[in-house]
């Protein structure tokens, strides 16, 4: 059986390929999917996380909150 590749520019990704593209935790975004702080939609048990609207809201919120210190 062939090995699953990721698709970075599928607008709807997996736990896995999400915590893959921004670097973040998988337990991260599966407790952001639990509690809808990011967007995402259910295909039967997954969770498939919404990454072109996610992105805009990480973006959003890190101009939002300034430079760093």
């Amino acid at each position: 059986m062939p090995k699953r590749t990721l698709d970075p520019a599928a607008p709807f990704q997996t736990i896995t390929g999400a915590a893959r593209i921004t670097g973040l935790a998988q337990s991260y975004i599966r407790e952001g999917c639990k509690n809808k702080s990011i967007p995402h939609i259910m295909c039967g048990q997954e969770y498939r996380v919404n990454m072109p609207l996610w992105m805009e809201q990480l973006n959003a919120e890190s101009t939002r909150s300034g430079e760093c210190l």
